[in-house]
C-alpha cells in the first residue's frame, strides 16, 4: 500500500528515456557534448503532444513514445501483468494523459498534462512520473505473486 500511496515519491524503474536515440538522465543528455544550442528544446523534448503510444519491441518489451522524439525503451513486459480494473498504471497514464484539442465551447479550455502540476515547472518530471508508475507495477506484482495461495472455500472456518 505503501509505494501505492507515495506514488510521487517512490523510486523510479531504472528504464532508458531517449531523446532523438541520445539517452538522458536526470533530464540531461548522458554524453557530453551534445547539450542543445537552445536549453528549451531538450525542455520541449519531454513534454506530451497529442497521444502517448505504447508498443510491443523486437526485445520482449515495450516502448513508449512520448512524443515524436522522446521514448522510454525497453519498458519490461512483466510491467503489465499487474492491472487495476483490467489496465496497467502505464497503460491508465497513456490513455489519460494527452494533449487533448478540442476546446470545450463554453470555457475555451484545452486540456494539457504538460501544464499541470509539477511538470509545467520540470517537464522531466512527466519521465520521472511514468518511471515510478512501472515501479509500482512491477513491485505490486511481485509483492503478490509472493502472497500463499486462496483458501479453500470450502475449507476451514477458522
Amino acid at each position: 500500500m505503501a509505494i501505492h500511496i507515495g506514488h510521487e515519491t517512490c523510486p523510479e524503474a531504472d528504464i532508458d528515456c531517449l531523446v532523438d536515440n541520445r539517452l538522458i538522465k536526470d533530464g540531461q543528455f548522458n554524453e557530453p557534448g551534445l547539450i542543445p544550442d537552445d536549453p528549451d528544446e531538450l525542455k520541449n523534448a519531454f513534454k506530451i503532444k497529442g497521444k502517448m503510444k505504447l508498443e510491443l519491441n523486437g526485445s520482449g518489451g515495450y516502448d513508449l513514445r512520448v512524443n515524436d522524439v522522446c521514448s522510454l525503451v525497453n519498458i519490461p513486459k512483466e510491467s503489465e501483468d499487474y492491472t487495476i480494473s483490467g489496465r496497467s498504471p502505464l497503460k491508465w497514464a497513456v490513455d489519460v494523459l494527452c494533449v487533448n484539442q478540442k476546446k470545450l465551447k463554453e470555457t475555451n479550455v484545452v486540456d494539457d498534462p504538460n501544464s499541470w502540476h509539477r511538470w509545467s515547472d520540470d517537464s522531466f518530471e512527466l519521465i520521472r512520473h511514468l518511471r515510478r508508475l512501472i515501479h509500482i507495477s512491477l513491485k505490486s506484482r511481485e509483492i503478490i505473486n509472493g502472497l500463499p495461495p486462496a483458501l479453500d472455500k470450502k475449507g476451514d472456518d477458522s
